[in-house]
């Protein structure tokens, strides 16, 4: 099983069933549309929005996508059950570490490997019947007569006492037969996602906190939205989103499988402008996201921002921004993150600790919530890889002795 990609796919700038094979795609991935949205569907990976993810989170569940229709399309794994349940997923990096300088010293054989192609006792035998050769009888080093490449690579106890790449192997009492045969192993498929929503009560309480800041200040009251992420992998990772005011500090979790910080500083936002559209208490609101702060800045009417266009991905939630009622109370400005920028200065100098001070705010009650929630997935442990490193060597030891044992 290879690590191939599909041909990329980009989502939709206009309606979906403007692609004449998307249907066709879908059905064979496996994935079923939700009857309570023409871009959202139910897959093996959980729940997806089209209109909702940024490239990165579709282009992760489209290669997971193309991997399980290859795995069920293999006649070496159906043997092994109906292909991959939905809370696992072939593991396949171990195959491209180890073919990694195949392609750059020439060493074929490693990629045969890899691929689950190189040559078993099936087609040693055929390559001497073809040349009008006898089929010798040439028994293992432990004394197996005629040994196949199974055996080579996976029964053969002589293989077990060895030292191969300083790792010795504890011969596990039963091999799956997928991993025999095409040396893949499964692991857990990681978090699954399902569609966000934003909460009423917590939208209640930032707008509460802005009607009471209200009566004891003048002009826009301030207030700061950010976002948080924890894990390295699509499928792993967790994000969180915040919205502070002087008085309170409202955060929640994000389950969709959308996972980019952009997604989580977006989110927030919207969270805040919600609450300025409940509260019709004029807000300015502090991001440190740049590329989401001037997409607020264009919806809100308020200026051009030069070389910047409207938002192409993540269009349902830009789309719950443009149908929020905001004229003339909601303003938005972005505040550098962490300290950096030691030069900035807020529009007035007399402001810049005060909006530093409330945008880490935000940052802190972000990563605190997501703290407190995040659990590794496991999705790739150490020992799957390394099972999968180690399986992929006998394979290459287990074929070299078989050609060595037939052809000396």
């Amino acid at each position: 099983m290879c690590n191939c990609k599909p041909r990329s796919l980009t989502t939709a700038t206009s309606p979906l069933s403007s692609a004449a094979r998307w249907k066709q795609v879908t059905e064979q991935w496996q994935w079923k549309q939700r009857s309570d949205s023409v871009s959202s569907y139910d897959t093996p990976e959980g729940s997806i929005d089209l209109l909702q993810v940024g490239v990165p989170t579709l282009q992760a569940f489209t290669s997971r996508a193309f991997r399980r229709l290859r795995w069920r399309e293999d006649k070496r794994c159906w043997e092994s059950g109906p292909g991959l349940s939905s809370h696992t997923q072939p593991v396949v990096s171990h195959h491209m570490d180890f073919i990694q300088d195949g392609y750059t010293t020439g060493a074929r054989s490693k990629v045969k490997v890899a691929l689950g192609a190189a040559a078993d006792h099936k087609v040693v035998s055929a390559v001497l019947k073809s040349k009008q050769q006898p089929i010798q009888v040439v028994p293992c080093m432990c004394g197996y007569a005629n040994p196949d490449r199974e055996h080579l690579m996976w029964d053969c106890p002589s293989v077990w006492q060895q030292h191969t790449d300083h790792v010795r192997w504890q011969r596990p009492a039963h091999w799956p037969l997928a991993e025999k045969k095409l040396a893949v192993l499964q692991a857990p498929s990681g978090r699954r996602g399902k569609p966000d929503t934003i909460k009423r009560s917590d939208v209640e309480l930032v707008a509460k906190s802005l009607h009471d800041l209200a009566k004891r200040q003048k002009g826009p009251i301030l207030m700061a939205s950010d976002g948080a992420v924890l894990g390295k992998e699509v499928f792993d990772r967790l994000v969180s989103w915040a919205v502070v005011t002087d008085t309170v500090a409202v955060s929640g979790i994000l389950h969709s499988i959308e996972t980019s910080s952009y997604y989580a500083e977006l989110f927030g936002a919207i969270v805040a402008l919600s609450a300025i559209a409940l509260s019709r208490v004029a807000s300015k609101i502090l991001i440190d996201n740049r590329a989401v702060q001037h997409g607020l800045l264009i919806l809100l009417g308020r200026e051009r921002v030069q070389g910047f266009t409207a938002p192409r991905y993540f269009a349902s939630l830009w789309y719950k921004v443009f149908c929020l009622d905001l004229k003339g109370i909601a303003s938005t400005a972005w505040v550098p993150s962490h300290g950096k920028r030691e030069d900035w200065v807020a529009s007035d100098p007399a402001d810049t600790a005060r909006w530093r001070a409330l945008n880490d705010k935000a940052d802190v009650a972000a990563g605190e919530r997501a703290k407190r929630a995040y659990k590794p997935a496991g999705l790739t442990p150490p020992t799957v890889t390394l099972r999968g490193q180690q399986a992929l060597i006998r394979l290459s030891t287990g074929t070299t002795a078989l050609k060595q044992l037939h052809f000396g």
